[in-house]
């Protein structure tokens, strides 16, 4: 069982991905510990550590407020993306072990036909799943645990980019290619093909980014 400060931590994380909280709402420590019922403290401590993470900007004598999105932000993550997951990549290339390829494979072991009506969350959580698990294969703790934060970020912006839908399968063949190069132990073109993908996700958000802001605050 974790501590009060880990539960809050998560309580108040998860509200801020999905939304619940939106951008730029004040955040109270008062407020938060009857709605988690949680003691103020521990309530403290856990947006200290939103705070370190980029979710949350304390502000004197007022509080929390969680952190805007903005188009340059958007940028800077999708960035940092693309350069972990090359490394990752080229990590998983190097030393192909045919373990590490059966787990990538086995994230679409049950989607018989890509062009299969999913549900979005289940089109999005495949290919999160994917792109976390190439993190986790390159067993490098520190990067795991940066792009925990990235993903949780970019979650908060995904649902901004409304042609995702129309992109699944050209994403998952995309996915597909990265695992085929991977198991080739070709680094440069698996290098090559995650950052074409990221970056291409990233124009797709950016695209509808500035249209659709003003949602995030509804």
């Amino acid at each position: 069982m974790g501590t009060l400060k880990e539960d809050a931590y998560i309580k108040i994380r998860e509200g801020i991905v999905t939304l619940k909280f939106k951008p730029g709402q004040w955040l109270h420590d008062t407020e938060l510990s009857k709605l988690f019922n949680i003691g103020r403290t521990p309530i403290r401590e856990a947006l200290i550590k939103l705070e370190q993470e980029g979710f949350v900007k304390s502000m004197t004598n007022k509080g929390f407020m969680v952190s805007e999105i903005d188009a340059k932000g958007i940028n800077e993550l999708y960035e940092v993306r693309a350069y972990m997951e090359s490394l990752a990549v080229r990590r998983l290339s190097l030393d192909p072990l045919p373990e590490k390829i059966k787990i990538l494979e086995d994230i679409f072991i049950n989607i018989k036909n890509l062009n299969d009506n999913l549900p979005l969350s289940v089109r999005f959580n495949i290919g999160q799943k994917f792109h976390r698990t190439l993190i986790a294969l390159s067993e490098n703790e520190l990067a795991i645990s940066i792009m925990d934060t990235v993903y949780d970020h970019i979650e908060r912006v995904r649902w901004l980019d409304i042609s995702l839908n129309d992109r699944f399968v050209e994403n998952m063949e995309s996915h597909l290619r990265i695992i085929k190069l991977i198991k080739e132990g070709d680094t440069e073109g698996a290098e090559k093909e995650v950052k074409r993908h990221v970056f291409a996700s990233k124009d797709s958000i950016l695209k509808f980014f500035e249209q659709r802001k003003n949602l995030l605050y509804l």
